[in-house]
């Protein structure tokens, strides 16, 4: 019994270090979220249209195919937009898909997000454990002891104590504060993440557009080498063309039906990557695209020394350089801050063969021969070495952005000597069909003049294609990243 009342004291003082502890960690305790959207320093919509002319599809578009009724339940779908619905059903039937739509899709299917929604989550986790507190340690002896005194005495010994660690003051804020930065760089790599995406999505989509229109023209064109072909044979059944004058048309032909089978093998690969930017969720239905590429207008730039500017303020790699360098400065404070000491109080409770008692004590580390100098210096050099890091990123930036500018328009320049080109051979068909109709020119005229006209489309379309490449490269340098 008197050793059951002189231990209370140690008891009480273990229960409420227990308390405390518990009570911190679970104040300090973050939800994991599920997947964010961007980060909050993400470019918005709104400041892209401030230096970015806007595209096409970010304006009200005619009517498409309507959709069709989604086969579900009353309540199932209850809200929700033909897209998502296609999206959870992967039907797509009876729809074109338009750029929007991919960027929604691959936002919502493509499985690298569950990625970086663990690499948060983990960040997340870190903070949990930089603001949780040391666990106390239970000691407890037992022995058996004597008296020095006649007549001596013998019988057990009990002894127990409580400690608790404690750290220097500011250690655990800045090591939370250091685990934050690393839930921010978790964030913003993601947001990197979805740049890049959204820029690759707009490529395949686009590239695909194109190799429809360019595997169709090509089909057409060997189409019309193949009627070349009859129509000379014609000719020579006739005595009117010698045998050598068949081997270009017939050298034309096999050409053309070589590039019509490539033609056709692109188109297949860039279905193929589009699917799979978007999930592998797209099936493989051709054409199903809401734009003609002869059709797109050619978005242009705003203020050029704005948009590098948002560029070096919200390109989400230069943020998230900027949050590495923040926990590394916060690693360095932690370094220098490991070096003090810190300290174990504790309560100790005893009863030997002839006395009873209780009381309190207080231990330190006494930091003579390791000053965490090495730590510091390690530290140190990767805060350096971040800094380098972002000097570099901030200049390749700025040289991505006009690079960029400059490669958009350059190939707008371009674009109005192919759109000339397939003017003046469209005329030039129309002028040999009235010919033909006349009785002043041959077929042969008339399908030489389409033969033109469709090498002449190819060349506009790739100089389109050029141009939107171009514009999508530009919003990737400044790190637009939204999806919707």
């Amino acid at each position: 019994m008197k050793l059951l009342n002189c231990l209370k004291p140690v008891m009480l003082g273990l229960v409420v270090a227990w308390l405390a502890a518990g009570c911190a960690t679970t104040r300090t305790k973050p939800e994991v979220a599920p997947a964010a959207a961007v980060a909050e320093s993400a470019i918005t919509a709104a400041e892209m249209a401030a230096v970015l002319e806007p595209w096409p599809y970010d304006m009200p578009q005619a009517e498409t195919v309507p959709e069709p009724e989604p086969k579900m339940s009353s309540n199932e779908g209850a809200g929700k937009s033909g897209i998502e619905t296609a999206i959870q059903s992967t039907d797509f039937t009876g729809r074109n898909l338009t750029p929007g739509d991919a960027l929604h899709i691959a936002a919502a299917k493509n499985p690298n997000f569950a990625e970086y929604a663990a690499a948060r989550e983990a960040a997340l986790a870190e903070v949990m454990a930089a603001t949780a507190w040391k666990n106390p340690s239970l000691e407890a002896g037992v022995g058996r002891g004597k008296t020095r005194g006649t007549p001596s005495t013998s019988g057990f010994e009990y002894s127990l104590g409580l400690i608790q660690p404690i750290e220097w003051p500011g250690k655990r804020g800045v090591r939370k504060e250091a685990a934050e930065a690393g839930v921010k760089v978790a964030e913003l790599d993601e947001a990197l993440f979805r740049s890049t995406l959204r820029a690759d999505v707009l490529r395949a989509y686009w590239t695909a557009v194109y190799c429809d229109d360019d595997h169709l023209l090509g089909r057409s064109l060997a189409e019309i080498a193949v009627k070349e072909c009859r129509l000379m044979e014609a000719l020579r059944a006739g005595g009117e063309v010698p045998d050598a004058g068949m081997l270009p048309f017939r050298r034309e032909a096999s050409r053309l039906e070589q590039e019509r089978v490539k033609l056709a093998g692109e188109l297949d690969m860039a279905l193929l990557l589009f699917n799979k930017l978007c999930g592998m969720t797209v099936p493989r239905v051709s054409p199903w695209f809401q734009f003609d590429a002869l059709d797109m207008a050619v978005p242009g730039v705003h203020d050029k020394t704005a948009a590098r500017e948002l560029a070096q303020r919200k390109h989400p790699a230069i943020l998230k350089l900027e949050a590495e360098r923040r926990r590394a400065e916060l690693v360095v404070k932690q370094s220098e801050l490991a070096k003090k000491p810190d300290f174990t109080p504790g309560l100790e409770a005893s009863r030997g063969v002839d006395v009873t008692s209780w009381g309190a004590r207080l231990g330190m580390e006494l930091p003579f021969w390791n000053r965490n100098k090495a730590g510091i210096a390690a530290a140190k050099a990767e805060l350096r070495r971040v800094e380098a890091q972002l000097a570099v990123k901030r200049q390749e930036v700025e040289a991505g952005v006009t690079m960029a500018v400059l490669a958009l328009e350059s190939a707008r320049e371009q674009l109005p000597n192919a759109r000339s080109g397939a003017d003046i051979a469209d005329l030039a068909f129309e002028a040999a069909q009235k010919a033909f109709d006349g009785g002043e020119t041959n077929q042969s005229a008339v399908l030489a003049a389409r033969r033109e006209l469709g090498f002449a489309a190819r060349i506009l379309w790739r100089s389109t294609l050029e141009v939107v490449l171009a514009r999508i490269q530009l919003e990737q340098a400044i790190g637009y990243g939204e999806m919707k």
